[in-house]
């Protein structure tokens, strides 16, 4: 995905690498909200992966903004949306798999449970990477049922960082799959 727009709720201000990759700096609120808009291309849709990067400016030279260089996603929502659509596609996330997972903050539990919390509750169970000590690039994978995306379409990806304060994901990448969600593994299958 090649966003036109990365948002933070709570005022960080988020600047494009030369890699592509968002930067995360200045403000590092209590629990932030991410809010990333970009084009999407008509097909199928079935999925995210999120990359998160080291970077040398965050705490730790690790991928958070905590000062341990950790952080805690605990949710990730999406809406795609095409002129003339009356309302938006509201994406469910079923599926997760990281490459990584800190004991007791595994992906699993951002998908958990969803129906039941709703869409925009606070969920304060995530993923964490245990910056303090892992210090390469974290990858995660979310899969939804397959949604036919319209022409000319944009989606927007909310992540939200709820479980404990400051723990928001430093530098990060997002893309998209159309692969059957079955497909979509990190380990033997294909992203």
């Amino acid at each position: 995905l090649q966003p036109s727009a990365v948002k933070s709720t709570g005022g960080a201000t988020f600047t494009r690498q030369a890699d592509g990759t968002w930067l995360a700096s200045g403000v590092n609120p209590e629990h932030d909200t991410y809010e990333i808009t970009a084009p999407l291309a008509a097909g199928s849709f079935s999925g995210v992966m999120l990359n998160a990067f080291p970077d040398a400016s965050l705490p730790e030279q690790s991928l958070g903004r905590y000062p341990n260089g950790n952080f805690v996603l605990t949710d990730i929502d999406a809406e795609i949306i095409a002129p003339g659509m009356k309302e938006p596609i509201s994406v469910l996330f079923t599926t997760a798999e990281a490459d990584y997972e800190q004991k007791g903050y595994e992906v699993k539990f951002i998908v958990q449970d969803k129906p039941k919390r709703g869409k925009g509750a606070k969920n304060k169970q995530g993923w964490a990477v245990d910056g303090p000590t892992r210090k390469e690039p974290r990858t995660a994978v979310f899969t939804c049922a397959p949604v036919t995306v319209p022409p000319n379409a944009t989606i927007k990806i909310t992540l939200r960082h709820d479980a404990i304060g400051g723990h928001n994901i430093g530098r990060f990448s997002l893309s998209s799959t159309s692969l059957p969600p079955a497909m979509v593994k990190l380990k033997g299958g294909a992203v």
